[in-house]
């Protein structure tokens, strides 16, 4: 395999402050048994190439995104890339895999757990380091709770991307529009609506949350009880006829905030 780091002593020299967190527990891992795999390339903190030409997207964790299409990076992306590439390298390219329900996302990418040597789990280790946002996509929901754990560790402690407590949660009552594109979104849930396939949260006249009706069986709670209630999720924003929409699947990623 060559070498990921040319110059792999300056970058981890000029990377030590991203060590470990010491509350990283290792609860994500696995007693399953691994299909173990060679890294040709690190594309960016949360996706991967292997010598067989598949590209891997992480289960349970969106990093930011690097400099494309002439938009810039957005913060600790290329911190996140490096955290990645210096674990990877740390391991010889060797990484263990755990592929989720669904194999596949809609880009052809293989959807996986990648797993470590010393049996690490590297979404955990990018969330509890602060360096990706913890996702739950439905059905993909293997150490889920163990995700959601390191991520409330990392904003505990306010590590990199929530160095500054709350900065990158958008208050929708005191913004005009949220830029499309992951985004933590934070407000009061004014309206409920309910279509054939889907649920309806209104927050606010900016953005409304879909919640597809085949993923209620997740929650144990209704999400109409959420109306009129202030909460906090995240997700990919887009928008659909002039209207910012955000797709929820798991009620892992809704916080309230009574």
């Amino acid at each position: 395999m060559r070498c990921l780091f040319p110059k792999r002593a300056s970058i981890f020299g000029a990377l030590f402050f991203l060590v470990l967190p010491a509350s990283v527990s290792g609860n994500c891992s696995t007693q399953k048994s691994l299909d173990w795999q060679q890294v040709k390339h690190v594309h960016d903190g949360d996706s991967l190439q292997l010598s067989d030409h598949r590209k891997i997207r992480l289960i349970g964790v969106n990093t930011p995104e690097l400099a494309r299409d002439g938009r810039p990076a957005d913060p600790f992306a290329r911190d996140a890339m490096l955290f990645t590439k210096i674990l990877v390298e740390r391991a010889n390219g060797r990484v263990g895999l755990i592929y989720g329900t669904d194999r596949k996302d809609h880009y052809g990418r293989t959807l996986a757990h990648v797993i470590l040597p010393d049996q690490s789990n590297l979404t955990e280790l990018l969330l509890a380091s602060g360096l990706g946002s913890h996702i739950a996509i439905t059905p993909n929901l293997m150490f889920n709770d163990c995700y959601a754990k390191a991520q409330q560790a990392a904003r505990k402690n306010k590590r990199n991307l929530w160095k500054t407590g709350n900065h990158i949660v958008h208050d929708i009552d005191k913004i005009k529009t949220v830029e499309n594109g992951f985004q933590h979104v934070h407000g009061k849930i004014t309206r409920i609506g309910e279509g054939k396939y889907n649920l309806w949260l209104n927050m606010g006249d900016k953005l409304a949350i879909r919640i597809a009706r085949k993923d209620l069986d997740y929650f144990t709670e209704h999400p109409s009880s959420l109306l009129n209630k202030t909460i906090e999720t995240s997700g990919w924003i887009y928008t659909v006829k002039g209207q910012q929409r955000l797709r929820v699947h798991h009620p892992s990623v809704i916080h309230r905030h009574d």
